[in-house]
C-alpha cells in the first residue's frame, strides 16, 4: 500500500514543482492564471511578433512610430496609443515590457470573457495553457476571438489551423500582410503540440485539483 501511495504522489510532486516556475507579474490580475508558457509567450515570442525590427527604438528608449495597419501610432511592442497618450519622452525597456504585460492581460481577459460567456467557466478551464495562449494572441492581434471559439470548443485542430492561417491585415498603403510567420509560430508552439489536447490538460487538472493526495 505504501508503494502505491508513493507511486501516485511522486509524479504529482514533480508536476507541481514544474507547473508554476515563474512569478506572476504585479501588472497581472490576481484572479487570472499566469503560467510559465504565458511568461515565455510574452517575453520571447510576442515581443518578436510585434516589433522584431525595433521600430521607434532610439538611444535606449522607445518612441511612437507609424503603424503598418494605419490608424493611431504604435509604441514598443504593439501598443496603440490611446486617448491623450503621447509618450513623447519615450519609454525605457522596462516600461515597455510592463506595458506589454498589461496589454497582454487585456487581450487574455477579452478572450476569457468571450469564451466563458459563450461556453461557461468550466469549459474555459478545460482548455490547456497553450490553447489559452493561442486565443490570447488572436485577441491581442485582432481584438476578439469570436470567429475562433467554436473550433477551440470542438477541439477541431484542422479547423483551428485553417482559421489561424487566414489571419492577416491590409496595410494602409494597400496590399495584404498575411502574417504567415506569426501564424505558423502559433500553430507550431501552441496548437500542434502533445500537451495541447483536452485529454492531457484534463490529466493536469486532476493532478492539481482532484487528486485526493494533492
Amino acid at each position: 500500500m505504501l508503494v502505491l501511495v508513493l507511486l501516485i504522489m511522486i509524479p504529482h510532486r514533480i508536476f507541481s514543482m514544474g507547473h508554476e516556475v515563474t512569478t506572476k507579474p504585479e501588472e497581472w490580475s490576481k484572479d487570472l492564471d499566469y503560467s510559465a508558457d504565458m511568461h515565455d509567450y510574452i517575453h520571447n515570442k510576442l515581443t518578436v511578433f510585434e516589433n522584431s525590427i525595433k521600430s521607434g527604438f532610439k538611444d535606449g528608449k522607445w518612441y511612437p512610430h507609424e503603424s503598418l495597419e494605419g490608424g493611431r501610432k504604435t509604441i514598443a511592442y504593439g501598443h496603440k496609443l490611446k486617448g491623450d497618450e503621447s509618450f513623447d519622452k519615450g519609454l525605457t525597456e522596462e516600461d515597455a515590457k510592463s506595458l506589454l504585460v498589461k496589454d497582454t492581460l487585456e487581450a487574455y481577459r477579452r478572450a476569457f470573457n468571450s469564451y466563458k460567456n459563450k461556453y461557461g467557466l468550466k469549459e474555459w478551464n478545460k482548455l490547456s495553457n497553450k490553447a489559452k495562449i493561442a486565443l490570447t494572441d488572436l485577441s491581442f492581434n485582432i481584438g476578439n476571438t469570436k470567429d475562433y471559439e467554436e473550433a477551440f470548443y470542438k477541439r477541431d485542430v484542422k479547423e483551428i489551423k485553417k482559421l489561424i492561417n487566414k489571419r492577416g491585415y491590409k496595410p494602409e498603403g494597400g496590399g495584404t500582410n498575411s502574417l504567415d510567420s506569426r501564424n505558423q509560430s502559433i500553430i507550431d508552439n501552441y496548437i500542434s503540440t502533445d500537451d495541447w489536447s483536452f485529454e492531457s490538460n484534463a490529466m493536469k487538472q486532476w493532478l492539481m485539483e482532484d487528486n485526493p493526495l494533492a
